[in-house]
């Protein structure tokens, strides 16, 4: 939560006003990492982030809709990850995520990025996505600040530049990052959309239920979409927040506050191994 409201204060005082975002071709999406559904509910909605490896089958109900996303781990290894087992034992491993089980990595290593960019991605690209679903760079992020900050020095600079390079080696596939609003406006012309996971509602893991997000917060992070979008016109920003289905009103609030802020909202439960058609009305 200390580090969310330092960057919250960093953020605010260095925005500078800009136009309302606009969603661009993308009206509704989905996350989805589950696998017992198919097309049938997915093809609904106009943006779809799947599993990278366990997935529905890839279908699109016409050609290029709806958009699909493989989602690619980058600031961590999860038991799950085809990265698992390479990341074992290895120098570029900085710690943990506890909350899921997972490996913290240094994003400044070549041999971590070469992996990602040589076995990873290429594999999630070859299943048939459109574009990539960059996950977990604010772990890698996380690892520059407070008291680490000398031995993690240029984190920053490496992802942007990690970014590049995806960009350069994929010109034409959808390249959406989850967070990493630090990066902003830099990143910006690196990728095609952004999300703001927590904008209205998250989850609490040490009280264990969702909760609502400060309003200095929410600010704080529309004022970072905003730079981004300064610095690229075209991005569509996505936001994701966290309700049970039975939060109706919590619900009904986070889509109505995202789209008034011009952004595409999408509503789940902390698990996202169910559809929700929460946006579809309208």
């Amino acid at each position: 939560m200390i580090r969310r409201l330092l960057l919250c204060v960093a953020l605010l005082l260095s925005c500078q006003q800009v136009s309302v975002a606009r969603a661009a071709q993308f009206n509704t999406w989905l996350c989805n990492y589950g696998t017992s559904f198919g097309p049938a509910e997915y093809g609904r909605f106009d943006l779809v982030v799947l599993d990278g490896l366990r997935h529905p089958p890839l279908v699109r109900r016409e050609p290029g809709k709806p958009v699909l996303l493989g989602y690619v781990t980058v600031g961590e290894s999860d038991p799950s990850s085809p990265t698992w087992m390479l990341a074992q034992n290895q120098g570029f491993v900085a710690g943990t995520n506890d909350n899921w089980g997972s490996l913290v990595i240094d994003m400044r290593s070549a041999k971590w990025q070469a992996i990602l960019l040589d076995l990873v991605i290429p594999k999630v690209l070859a299943q048939g996505f459109d574009g990539i679903f960059l996950d977990t760079i604010d772990s890698a992020l996380a690892l520059a600040e407070g008291k680490d900050a000398a031995k993690y020095y240029g984190m920053r600079e490496s992802i942007l530049e990690f970014l590049r390079t995806v960009r350069t080696r994929y010109p034409n596939i959808h390249i959406c990052m989850n967070r990493g609003l630090e990066l902003l406006p830099e990143a910006a012309p690196f990728i095609n959309s952004l999300l703001i996971e927590d904008l209205s509602y998250e989850y609490d893991f040490d009280k264990k239920e969702y909760r609502a997000v400060k309003q200095q917060v929410r600010q704080a992070l529309v004022a970072a979409a905003r730079k981004g979008l300064a610095a690229n016109p075209a991005l569509t920003v996505l936001t994701l927040d966290y309700a049970t289905p039975d939060q109706k009103e919590r619900i009904k609030a986070a889509i109505s506050y995202s789209r008034s802020k011009g952004f595409v909202p999408y509503v789940s439960t902390l698990a996202l191994d169910k559809v929700y058609y929460h946006t579809l009305a309208r």
